[in-house]
């Protein structure tokens, strides 16, 4: 072998390595981007349960109250929880049930009506 039949060798050997190198890293962005694909797959059907809840919740206002609604969408949180959701997902399902609850406040406070907490009903 001569000297410059070795000097190509160890330069394509060289070249080789960094593909290796380079081909690499790409697999490993690539799984990073799998999981945030997976988490936002994720999230975005937690949003889609999430609104599907608050729209049947709205349609029943008409046979129960909104506290009864707040404490039925507690329970789908509880679930939610035990599933193991992302936990942004169940924040924005809390920001629902807290909404509804406040709502009912101001209904019952504008209808002179008691409040009762959902323990108490």
């Amino acid at each position: 072998m001569t000297a410059s039949t070795k000097g190509s060798i160890e330069t394509l050997t060289d070249q080789l390595l960094a593909v290796v190198e380079i081909l690499s890293a790409q697999n490993h962005e690539l799984e990073i981007l799998k999981r945030r694909c997976s988490r936002l797959e994720e999230n975005d059907q937690a949003a889609m349960v999430a609104f599907t809840t608050f729209f049947h919740i709205l349609s029943a206002s008409n046979v129960s109250d909104l506290d009864s609604m707040a404490s039925v969408f507690g329970g789908i949180i509880d679930e939610a929880g035990s599933l193991d959701l992302p936990s942004d997902s169940v924040t924005f399902l809390r920001s629902i049930e807290r909404m509804l609850r406040t709502q009912h406040r101001t209904d019952a406070g504008a209808n002179g009506q008691g409040l009762l907490s959902a323990q108490e009903s």
